[in-house]
């Protein structure tokens, strides 16, 4: 079990790395109706948006990431 475990922890680290494209908020594929179909859910959940309200750098962050794609054309 323990080595299995160990591989499962190994395979997990070996995923793609992201890098950061031409300003593009998500190279790798979010739409923007994606995008706002996420903040929708966002604002119906309240434990992230009691967080977001009290000034959670995290919260903050997915919302204007979520922001920038939603407002692609």
């Amino acid at each position: 079990k323990g080595l299995m475990s160990m591989f499962a922890n190994i395979g997990q680290g070996l995923g793609e790395h992201s890098f950061e494209g031409n300003g593009n908020a998500n190279p790798f594929g979010m739409t923007p109706e994606a995008a706002r179909v996420r903040i929708q859910d966002l604002k119906a959940d309240k434990a992230w948006r009691d967080k977001f309200l009290a000034g959670d750098a995290e919260a903050k962050s997915e919302w204007d990431r979520l922001h920038r794609i939603g407002c692609q054309r």
